[in-house]
């Protein structure tokens, strides 16, 4: 298996466990997640983004008898949605980016004046909140262990809080209670807009994220 590929197996352990879900059960050329959700009952995700894997995962989604979404992590984002395409997806745009970064414990990042920062742990799944004096939720962001590995998922700053550092704050928690849970390279999927706050805290792009969904 590629290094992508171990790289994908170890974020969808996280994944799911962020989201709630059932780990992933092979397929052929990838592994499939029920998700459960209204025009998304089911995910695929490729192991490979070679064009023949590629494109018979596609043509699987493609025919389901039930809403199947195939997400393709590439190098290669141009040719790969192609062939979903060609197998009658639909590829909304821009595409995301599949990341990394070494977990490390750095000094715990205070959050600005008048706000307040908890940690909790529900079994591997860490959720951190950044609450604003009046006890509003401004940030949080959650993040799953498995073995020596972090997932985060869900990363969100309130519309009225943002541009105050505050998902800076959220990562540099999850990122020391990951670390003492024995995690030491972490994975996430960020948006355009995400990718630029990834990149300044140390994360670095393994790959595009190309989706597609049926028509």
């Amino acid at each position: 298996m590629s290094d992508l590929g171990a790289s994908i197996r170890a974020w969808q352990l996280g994944w799911t466990a962020c989201k709630g879900l059932r780990p992933a059960y092979e397929i052929d050329g990838g592994l499939e997640v029920h998700v459960a959700q209204p025009g998304r009952e089911r995910e695929a995700f490729a192991l490979s983004d070679d064009v023949e894997t590629v494109s018979q995962l596609a043509s699987y989604a493609a025919g389901a008898d039930v809403p199947t979404w195939l997400t393709v992590m590439t190098n290669e984002p141009d040719r790969t949605t192609e062939a979903l395409t060609a197998a009658g997806l639909l590829v909304p745009g821009p595409h995301e980016t599949f990341m990394t970064a070494e977990v490390t414990r750095v000094r715990a990042q205070r959050p600005p004046d008048g706000y307040t920062v908890t940690v909790q742990q529900t079994r591997s799944v860490l959720r951190a909140t950044v609450r604003a004096a009046d006890g509003d939720e401004a940030a949080s962001g959650t993040m799953a262990v498995h073995d020596d590995h972090a997932v985060a998922h869900d990363i969100v700053t309130e519309p009225d809080h943002r541009r105050r550092g505050l998902g800076s704050v959220v990562m540099a928690r999850l990122g020391i209670a990951a670390h003492d849970l024995g995690a030491r390279t972490a994975y996430l999927i960020a948006s355009p807009d995400g990718e630029r706050l990834y990149t300044s805290l140390g994360w670095e792009p393994l790959s595009s994220v190309v989706s597609g969904h049926p028509r």
